[in-house]
């Protein structure tokens, strides 16, 4: 199992658009980096491992897919996702194959036109909610240590192609 954790704060503030920018611009080899952050979002939800994500404060924009490509998610109550790409003219596309996928395509088409935040739990971002989210991790890893590894990589495959 893969546990990935944010702080209290954050569990990720998705892509440094600036940063971005200075990179592209004073390196001579030509770092795709969307296209390194989809082969990495694609193998969290591939691994044959099961990726649990702990996840407390507010998530936006990208690292939504993280979320969305975790297999499990543990959330606190004070968590709140949006998707805010609109409001810069931009489309959702990295997250939306593995949005879609957690939430439902409705869910993931209104989050996408209205920008609003939505409670996680209630719309299936979260799995479980617990203001103790260390606990809550010990007692899934105490029984999903008991699956073999080959079986999680064979479950994934299969329900990738349903």
């Amino acid at each position: 199992m893969i546990a990935l954790k944010g702080n209290s704060k954050f569990f990720c503030t998705g892509m440094d658009f600036s940063e971005y920018i200075k990179l592209m611009n004073h390196t001579t080899s030509k770092v795709n980096q969307p296209e390194l952050y989809m082969q990495t979002i694609k193998r969290l939800s591939t691994i044959s491992r099961l990726i649990v994500s702990q996840v407390e404060g507010q998530i936006t924009v990208g690292e939504m897919s993280i979320i969305a490509a975790s297999d499990y998610v543990i959330g606190t109550h004070n968590v709140r996702f949006s998707l805010s790409e609109a409001l810069w003219g931009l489309l959702p596309a990295m997250i939306l194959p593995y949005l879609v996928r957690r939430v439902g395509y409705q869910k993931a088409y209104a989050m996408t036109v209205t920008t609003q935040a939505i409670d996680a739990y209630k719309n299936h971002v979260i799995d479980y909610l617990s203001d103790n989210t260390a606990q809550v991790l010990q007692r899934f890893w105490l029984r999903a240590r008991l699956v073999r590894i080959p079986f999680i990589g064979q479950m994934k495959a299969y329900f990738r192609s349903l």
